[in-house]
C-alpha cells in the first residue's frame, strides 16, 4: 500500500516528517514516530497496488484518506506506557479508528503488529 503524503507539495514524502518524529529529543515523541514510521515502510513494502492519501498531526498521529470522495478516514496513533522507559517500545501498540465524514467512529480496534493496522485499512475502505 503506498502512503501519500498530501502536506509535501513537491513530492508525496511521507517516510521524511515520520523520521524527524522519530529523531526528536522528547523520549515519547520519539517512540511514536518509529514506530508511526515503521507502520508506513511495512505498508510500503507490501506493494502499491493500492494507495491512501496520509497526514501526519501534530499530536503524532497519522491521517489516512481515499483520494477519490470517501467518507471513512482511517486515523492511527501509538499508545505508549509512560511508566517504564525501558518497556516503552515493547509495550507500545497501534490504535486505530475508523470515522465517517462527520467524525462518528465507525469501528475501532488495536494492535501491536503493523500487520494488524493493515487488515483495519484495508477493511476500512473496502479492500478486503
Amino acid at each position: 500500500m503506498w502512503v501519500v503524503n498530501v502536506l509535501d507539495l513537491e513530492g508525496d514524502d511521507i517516510v521524511a516528517p515520520l523520521q524527524s518524529l522519530a529523531n526528536d529529543t522528547d523520549p515519547m515523541v520519539a517512540a511514536r514516530g518509529t514506530m508511526l514510521l515503521e507502520l508506513v515502510r511495512y505498508l510500503h513494502s507490501r506493494g502499491s497496488k493500492f494507495e491512501t492519501c496520509a497526514m501526519v498531526l501534530p499530536d503524532e498521529r497519522l491521517m489516512l484518506y481515499l483520494s477519490r470522495p470517501d467518507v471513512r478516514s482511517v486515523w492511527i496513533e501509538v499508545e505508549l506506557p509512560e511508566q517504564d522507559p525501558a518497556q516503552r517500545i515493547k509495550m507500545a501498540r497501534y490504535v486505530w479508528r475508523v470515522t465517517d465524514r462527520v467524525g462518528s467512529t465507525i469501528d475501532n480496534g488495536f494492535g501491536r503488529e503493523p500487520a494488524a493496522v493493515e487488515r483495519a485499512i484495508m477493511q476500512a475502505f473496502g479492500w478486503l
